[in-house]
């Protein structure tokens, strides 16, 4: 009597070789997948970070920049201030030989209250050659 000794439905042990090789094929390939994604993910980070930290410099210094301008504002305005003082501007019109007039140099102009006379008008000409 003859006896089985494998399942029928059993692959050759060739056929479970090449299957056990295809199976391994695919776990290496979604594992390589994987750390390509993990490595993906990581370098967008990286850049993100980077990129980040490019923008805070670039505002942090457009803050000192602003600050500085602002001082340099402020001291212009108070040199202004200074210079336009009535004491200062007195005094730089008298060392330009200015000051207040003497009597004599005084000349007053009176009006009369009577209408001024009305100038005589030149003729219209006419719109005939």
């Amino acid at each position: 009597m003859y006896v089985q000794h494998q399942a029928i439905a059993t692959d050759s042990p060739i056929a479970a070789s090449r299957q056990h090789t295809r199976v391994q094929y695919h776990r290496a390939l979604m594992a390589i997948l994987f750390i390509m994604g993990i490595t993906l993910m990581f370098s967008l980070y990286v850049y993100q970070a980077a990129a980040t930290y490019t923008v805070e410099q670039q505002i942090e210094e457009k803050s000192r920049q602003y600050a500085r301008e602002q001082r340099v504002l402020a001291q212009r305005l108070q040199e202004y201030a200074m210079a336009q003082s009535m004491d200062e501007v007195v005094h730089r019109a008298q060392a330009a030989g200015y000051g207040p007039p003497t009597p004599s140099q005084i000349h007053y102009v009176f009006e009369s209250m009577e209408p001024a006379p009305v100038a005589a008008t030149a003729p219209i000409a006419s719109a005939q050659p």
